[in-house]
């Protein structure tokens, strides 16, 4: 049995983006919130809680006494953490996770049910990063969405679940690539794009004499910046760049980082940063 934690604390809402930022660095499989205030039945809205819950999943090598400690200088409180069984936990995920709509795309596991004019993408996240829930996720497709990609080739850098490569592709590119460096969502990646009649190329690495017109890539800032020499080189002179799972906080450093390329106004939601730009052909 493969195991992760299972972390739960409680927290002032005003704090609720600073705790995200903690578990995000310490690389949270999934975070949710609720509303931890258990004194109140009363139903409301998310933006209203006096008191947010939190519980996140974590690697099972996480140093909780680390994490516990920082939520406490954050004013945290409630602190409780369990082992549980990664394929139980995804199981369950399956069983709750209603059909999605972003942009035009409907998104489910099993194969959703989309109109003629919706496309449908079904995508089972398992341990993987990527269901369109989540913010960064959903820019990222609905800027996709906005782009013509017939006859592009296309590349996921941190493909997770491999859902923008699938989605590149159902939107007419003529080919996607999709690398990650961890194995199991490679497998994923995989697995769904047979669910979608789709091809992929997947791979664990960046090949650079690879060339591609677009780029995306949703994954940590850091890693952003450590693999920022690589996803320039292989965009083409003129290609396009789409960098998500960036904070508000971080975008100035992500494009500072990204000397080629010339960024269009940043896209937020909810503190999340979607960075669009396209790249400069080199001087001579």
């Amino acid at each position: 049995m493969t195991t992760i934690y299972e972390v739960s604390i409680c927290c002032a809402s005003d704090r609720v983006n600073d705790l995200e930022d903690m578990l995000e660095q310490a690389h949270a499989i999934s975070i949710t919130l609720r509303n931890g205030d258990t004194n109140n039945g009363d139903p409301i809205l998310e933006g209203e809680w006096r008191i947010t819950q939190i519980i996140a999943l974590l690697p099972s090598q996480t140093d909780l006494v680390a994490i516990e400690r920082t939520a406490e200088v954050l004013g945290c409180h409630g602190f409780q953490s369990r082992l549980i069984d990664k394929s139980e936990w995804a199981e369950q995920l399956i069983q709750t996770q209603a059909d999605l709509v972003v942009g035009p795309f409907v998104i489910g596991d099993p194969r959703p049910s989309a109109k003629p004019s919706q496309i449908a993408l079904e995508i089972s996240a398992g341990l993987a990063f990527g269901t369109g829930a989540h913010e960064t996720t959903a820019m990222c497709l609905e800027w996709l969405a906005e782009r013509n990609l017939s006859g592009k080739h296309v590349l996921d850098f941190g493909c997770g679940t491999g859902i923008l490569a699938i989605a590149a592709m159902k939107l007419g590119a003529s080919s996607a690539t999709a690398i990650d460096d961890d194995e199991t969502a490679l497998t994923i990646a995989s697995e769904n794009a047979t669910k979608n009649g789709v091809k992929l190329s997947i791979s664990d690495r960046l090949r650079e004499e690879n060339q591609f017109d677009l780029v995306t890539s949703n994954i940590y800032a850091d890693t952003l910046i450590e693999y920022k020499d690589q996803v320039e080189h292989v965009l083409k002179p003129g290609g396009l760049l789409a960098l998500s799972g960036i904070l508000e906080s971080q975008s100035t450093q992500i494009e500072k980082a990204y000397e080629r390329i010339r960024f269009k106004p940043v896209q937020l939601r909810n503190d999340w940063v979607l960075l669009t730009g396209l790249k400069q052909p080199q001087e001579r």
